[in-house]
């Protein structure tokens, strides 16, 4: 608030120092969705970790200030090596999608 003396019939406002405001820089946060995928990944959940990953990485082209488009990706690329290691050891047990059964029907 300004200080405020008369001159005479005059009143004059003398503008008092301003304090130092403390100007913070935006701190860069996890984005949630990304976490909560690569918890999903790591739990074996693929369609959960699937979802909230491709969420993670739209919300990080639009929220320059989030970090997490890197654990998206990890999180997919987990997702992707479990996929690929269940199909392969159905594959290998030749469980009902790539053999035995199939094989009594063939002509």
């Amino acid at each position: 608030m300004p200080a405020v003396r008369r001159e005479g019939s005059r009143v004059v406002l003398t503008p008092t120092e301003t304090p130092e405001v403390e100007t913070r820089e935006s701190e860069e946060t996890t984005n949630l969705c990304a976490c909560i995928s690569l918890f999903a990944a790591l739990l074996g959940l693929i369609p959960i970790t699937i979802v909230f990953a491709l969420i993670a990485l739209s919300e990080s082209k639009r929220r320059p200030y989030e970090r997490g488009a890197g654990i998206a990706v990890s999180a997919l690329l987990i997702a992707l090596v479990q996929i690929t290691v269940v199909l392969i050891v159905v594959w290998k047990l030749e469980l009902p999608p790539f053999g035995g059964w199939i094989d009594q029907y063939r002509i």
